[in-house]
């Protein structure tokens, strides 16, 4: 008999792996929601959170908040560089691209266009290779490292003979701004814009654009008439294959603010962003950083306008919850809702922000003012108004709100931008809505609504605490077959079920993911409750296969007409598959097997254990139904992988069957013992006296007698 082991490798790697997850663990226990940056293995769980999410209000992210402030239409579209780490290679593409097209259209040659393309393209790196070098010299003189006496110079570059007159225009410009001469530089410019309209096709807008970045710092207004002009170049018809009109917006905002004018400049910015350039987005966040630290009249002022307003809002409430939040700059949120209340306005767009606001400052009054003041219909404002009743005891009121607003919702990605925000904290307000109403329903025993709400919000680990220790194998069944039935796919291989694990925990899992990974759960604890034949029309394919090979050989090692040898083979056999494809054919989701962090690899606190535990303060505690569901439908062997504790029975069944003092039971028992002699030593001692007391004789006994414990098995 040909028998195989488990590497202790293996199993101290296992081991490992657990230790670092219960440290990860307990430093994540303390920010509310339990998720660990190491990984998508380590999902949110709502059913665990108690009070402190249910009443946290939801998060307000910078750039969501303000995309409401973008601009319907937009006029131009954004080029954003492919690679930022050279933004001069694409204006080099851009840049030949078009001088191809033009000598083409010229009559000129292919042999002497490849040589003027090749000319070009020296000059072109060469001014690059000058600019680069610059803001290398200009980073060093700022941190104080530079040893050079001055900027470097650019080395003596000549323009091509044979270009088109704009082209040649716009490079002297080019090299002239290069060599430090600004106004003969501007002066280039400004001839190539004098130009007949159908010589200057192709370098108008880069003219003007270059006239107002030559501006910038010394004179905003003329700045400001040259990136208008580059703008309206381009909506003349004027090529713009680099979108420096969209880029004219960000550059004309930074002139704006050199002279203090923050409400010109912000619109720019968002007309720069509206334009698909998301860099936007950072420089209206330090924008509206330097405006906020101010100080008092700062915020008077800000509060006086909508636009100021909104972004003083967004800035300050995208911070609250952040742990990047530096109070020594950031003006009390206090202060901006007096400023607010000082400005005496009524009906706000926008209201839900200054609610959220005074909401997390502990400001209950004037939340509700705010609410009352703002669009009352709007889901985050009954959303926020909801988690106030619950904060003064309304808890059907509030979960009736709820329930309201969250057909309202569109289930979205999670994803959030960084700036402001909790790296850890990504959840939509979707998903966090429905993972609320969940925990609510769940409390009032609405099992299988809330299992509903907690598969949409894409709270796999809870909607699976449910699942498993919750409701009973026939509600679990009825549900399955009702809302997820057997999608008519073929089945899938190891590697795309593994996949599916990865995208439950995603958050954002599809329906087809769902539906397989709901089944797969349900045949596993029918599998677990012993009825196979009704589980295997829910594992996988290749799952239920194995599972017929479970049975098959189950049945026949239980067979008492058949002789003992062959008996004992078949429960060999049977113990084998069920410590090799044991978590996938009777493993737990959750608590104790895990199959659902990275099959097996890792483990959290149970839900069943922390929701026993709920407090009587608690908003949404378990219910004396669901604890007592919740113990009635744990596993038997409540232990770690208890399917190598049904494996190894198994193979003893088996091993009792056999006779003493041979190889092959002496085999049998050390590699039976190997499956728990790391994980439960004690567990494993009945193999280990048994090869002893048995096997003494064999080579196998009398090793593991002399070193008191199981042989090392054979490489």
């Amino acid at each position: 008999m040909r028998l195989r082991f488990s590497p202790l490798v293996r199993e101290r790697s296992h081991t490992l792996r657990r230790v670092l997850l219960l440290l990860f663990s307990a430093i994540a226990l303390g920010t509310g929601i339990a998720t660990l940056a190491c990984g998508p293995d380590f999902p949110n769980r709502f059913l665990v959170v108690g009070n402190s999410e249910l009443l946290a209000a939801p998060r307000i992210r910078f750039a969501e908040e303000l995309s409401r402030l973008l601009p319907t239409t937009t006029r131009f579209a954004a080029v954003v560089p492919k690679d930022r780490r050279d933004v001069y290679r694409q204006s080099r593409q851009v840049a030949e691209a078009q001088l191809v097209e033009a000598l083409t259209q010229g009559g000129t040659d292919a042999t002497r266009l490849e040589a003027i393309i090749v000319e070009y393209r020296t000059l072109r790196e060469a001014i690059g290779r000058h600019a680069r070098a610059q803001s290398v010299w200009r980073s060093q003189r700022a941190r104080g490292r530079t040893v050079d006496p001055g900027p470097p110079r650019l080395e003596v570059v000549e323009v091509p003979s044979g270009l088109p007159t704009e082209f040649s225009i716009y490079l002297r410009g080019a090299i002239s701004e290069a060599q430090g001469d600004t106004a003969d530089a501007r002066a280039e410019w400004q001839a190539l814009l004098v130009l007949p309209v159908e010589q200057r096709s192709r370098r108008s807008v880069w003219a003007a654009y270059r006239l107002g970045r030559s501006h910038v710092d010394d004179n905003a207004d003329e700045a400001a008439r040259w990136f208008a002009l580059a703008r309206e170049l381009a909506e003349g018809g004027f090529l713009d294959g680099l979108g420096l009109a969209s880029a004219s917006l960000g550059w004309e905002a930074r002139a704006e603010l050199n002279r203090g004018r923050f409400d010109r400049a912000a619109r720019l910015y968002l007309e720069q962003w509206g334009s698909g350039d998301e860099r936007a987005i950072e420089s209206l966040w330090i924008t509206t950083r330097t405006f906020v630290e101010g100080g008092t009249r700062t915020l008077q002022v800000a509060a006086a306008d909508p636009l100021t307003r909104a972004l003083t809002n967004a800035y300050l409430v995208s911070r609250m919850r952040s742990s990047v939040r530096n109070s020594a700059t950031d003006p009390d949120p206090k202060a901006w809702l007096q400023a607010l209340e000082e400005a005496q306005l009524e009906e706000v767009p926008g209201a839900f922000g200054f609610a959220w606001l005074a909401y997390q400052s502990g400001e209950w009054d004037s939340a509700q003012r705010w609410i009352d003041r703002g669009d009352g219909d709007a889901a985050r404002v009954r959303w926020l108004q909801a988690k106030l009743w619950l904060r003064t005891g309304r808890v059907k009121e509030a979960t009736d709100l709820l329930a309201g607003i969250c057909h309202s919702f569109e289930v979205a990605d999670g994803s959030s931008d960084a700036l402001g925000d909790e790296p850890h904290d990504l959840l939509s307000e979707p998903a966090r809505a429905l993972g609320e109403l969940a925990t609510l329903r769940l409390a009032t025993r609405h099992y299988e609504e809330s299992l509903r709400l907690l598969l949409r919000g894409g709270h796999w680990l809870d909607a699976a605490y449910v699942a498993e220790r919750v409701l009973t194998s026939d509600e679990l069944l009825r549900f399955v077959d009702e809302g997820y039935p057997r999608s008519e796919e073929p089945s899938r291989d190891a590697s795309s079920l593994s996949t599916d694990r990865w995208e439950l925990l995603s958050g954002a899992p599809s329906e087809a993911a769902l539906t397989r990974g709901l089944r797969a759960l349900l045949g596993r604890r029918l599998a677990r409750e012993g009825r196979l034949s009704v589980a295997m029309d829910y594992l996988p394919g290749p799952v239920a296969e194995k599972l017929r090979d479970y049975r098959a050989t189950l049945q026949a090692g239980r067979e008492p007409t058949r002789p003992l040898d062959e008996r004992a083979a078949s429960l060999w056999e049977c113990a084998k598959i069920t410590r090799a494809f044991g978590i996938s054919l009777f493993g737990t989701e959750e608590s104790p097997d895990w199959a659902a962090l990275g099959g097996g690899n890792y483990e959290m606190d149970s839900l069943a254990e922390a929701r026993a535990r709920d407090a009587p303060e608690q908003l949404a505690p378990a219910s004396f139904d669901e604890r007592d569901r919740a113990r009635r439908h744990r596993v038997d062997l409540a232990k770690r992988w208890h399917y190598r504790y049904l494996a190894a029975d198994l193979a003893w069944e088996a091993a009792e069957l056999m006779p003493d003092q041979t190889d092959e039971t002496a085999q049998l028992l050390r590699e039976a013992g190997s499956w728990l002699m790391v994980k439960d030593p004690p567990a494993a001692d009945r193999f280990y006296k048994a090869l002893v007391r048995r096997c003494g004789k064999t080579d196998l006994g009398r090793e593991a007698d002399r070193l008191r414990w199981f042989p090392r098995a054979p490489e």
